[in-house]
């Protein structure tokens, strides 16, 4: 059956979790094969997740059943069958682990996916100032539209590891009739499937690095860590352990020594070879706070006693809500709170602006981290001990290209229904905070921003950029340290 539901609340209402399930280890060798598939023998085959979203919805997830491969013989196997709750928008030009598996050596021609309660979020501002959202789905093994998994060439499977990424294209599977004054609506699953070969260590969402990641720290032992990973409370956190090496970078934290159970990281992975993780960095944000939740911000309103709210996508620690994953979270900050930019941006005393995040820049549509030790969903809300910008990912049109010192900098158009368009509409109800022009960010791209766009970036084209987004005086400017092709907005 389908299932529609809208919540007019002041904080979000989403309805499912981003539980994934993660694998590591395998067996050890080279990835890749000079002498292709070798009949009887089987490969460790990474699965990652991934996303090629515009902005239109702030979740889109479903429950992965299975997923098989059929070769050109017409043989069909099934690679992974753990049923799995998957949030994709996430992860739009990054990566996330789902498992590990193993895979009869062949050439694959085609890919099914079966899957249970596909549904997407989308956030609009009403007539009169409300904040509203939207959730459409459709319930159970209800699918009037079967998923659509394409393959942009045959798959062959060999050598000892190799990797796949499994990418929802958003824009594509699900529609809104009528937007914002919805009259109906479509969710017709649609993804492609990719192979890569694992290098000696990742280095980007393509080939096996996934940057961001938010866990809690369950155990340490010497050259490894597990970590709990953000999961629905009513069926607990997946785990994934990564390896520590004299290549990890620590920050907020001297070394592996300085962790401990029950620590919340953000951190980085890479595959390697033998197709295990190795975190590349470990950000310790707030070695005091026992629960974060990561999210865009929805409301600010600093005359109300600093509150804030977040759609809270992703939530990890020790006093969870026993509501579902993903509802929104309502913050009141105070003198207390701190306020910091990720370390994945380490210097930013260079940029031609002054990029300053604090309780006097906040703005609706920052990606934020809020850390806190306890939780309350009742006035007065949790006061957060820390607040950390995050990278976030935007797509828009650029309409105009200049220069700033060492800065190539893109005026960068959002589509209406972005978030941070429509949490910023001057209709809203003072004396919540909004910009004077939220439709427009200015764009930094230096010579170390990573370019994965296969259109060069130019005056008319779309781009998904990610970054820290900073309020300038009203202003929006993002710091940008990847672009890839953009989505049809």
């Amino acid at each position: 059956m389908a299932i529609r539901r809208c919540s007019f609340l002041l904080f979000f209402f989403l309805t499912a979790s981003g539980a994934f399930v993660a694998g590591c280890g395998g067996a050890p060798g080279s990835s890749g094969s000079k002498t292709g598939p070798i009949p009887g023998e089987s490969t460790t085959v990474v699965i990652q997740v991934s996303s090629t979203a515009n902005d239109q919805f702030i979740y889109f997830g479903m429950e992965i059943q299975s997923i098989a491969l059929t070769n050109k013989a017409g043989a069909t196997t099934t690679i992974f069958s753990t049923p799995t709750d998957v949030s994709f928008i996430p992860w739009n030009g990054n990566a996330f682990p789902l498992a590990t598996v193993t895979v009869p050596q062949d050439v694959y021609t085609s890919a099914a996916i079966t899957l249970i309660g596909p549904a997407f979020t989308y956030v609009f501002m009403g007539a009169q100032g409300s904040i509203t959202t939207s959730t459409d789905a459709y319930g159970g093994s209800y699918a009037p539209y079967p998923p659509v998994v394409t393959l942009a060439s045959p798959i062959t499977v060999s050598g000892s590891t190799m990797g796949l990424t499994l990418s929802l294209q958003a824009a594509q599977s699900g529609t809104i009739v009528g937007y914002p004054n919805q009259t109906g609506y479509t969710i017709s699953p649609t993804f492609t499937l990719s192979s890569f070969a694992i290098p000696e260590e990742g280095t980007n969402f393509e080939n096996g690095k996934c940057t961001g990641l938010v866990g809690q720290v369950t155990a340490v032992a010497g050259d490894s860590m597990t970590v709990a990973l953000p999961g629905n409370p009513s069926t607990g956190n997946p785990s994934l352990n990564v390896a520590l090496n004299s290549s990890t970078k620590y920050q907020g934290v001297a070394s592996a020594s300085d962790l401990s159970d029950g620590t919340l990281v953000n951190f980085d992975v890479a595959l390697q070879p033998d197709g295990s993780y190795a975190a590349t960095r470990v950000e310790v944000q707030d070695p005091n706070a026992t629960d974060v939740a990561v999210g865009q911000l929805v409301n600010v309103d600093p005359s109300y006693n600093g509150y804030v709210n977040t759609t809270a996508v992703q939530q990890v620690g020790t006093n969870l809500s026993v509501e579902p994953e993903g509802y929104g979270a309502p913050y009141m900050y105070g003198t207390s709170t701190k306020f910091q930019t990720s370390a994945l941006f380490p210097d930013l005393s260079a940029l031609p602006f002054n990029a300053v995040f604090d309780a006097s820049t906040l703005a609706a549509g920052q990606m934020v981290a809020m850390a806190s030790d306890t939780l309350s969903f009742a006035y007065p809300y949790t006061q957060p001990t820390s607040v950390t910008l995050l990278p976030q990912t935007i797509d828009a049109a650029v309409t105009g290209e200049s220069s700033s010192g060492d800065y190539s900098v893109y005026s960068a158009q959002l589509a209406p229904y972005d978030l941070i368009v429509q949490m910023n509409n001057p209709i809203d109800s003072p004396p919540a905070t909004t910009l004077p022009n939220p439709g427009t960010v200015q764009v930094y791209v230096s010579s170390g921003t990573m370019q994965l766009n296969t259109a060069p970036l130019a005056v008319g084209g779309t781009y998904r950029f990610n970054g820290l987004l900073f309020n300038d005086s009203g202003t929006l400017r993002m710091v940008c340290n990847q672009v890839n092709d953009g989505v049809t907005e």
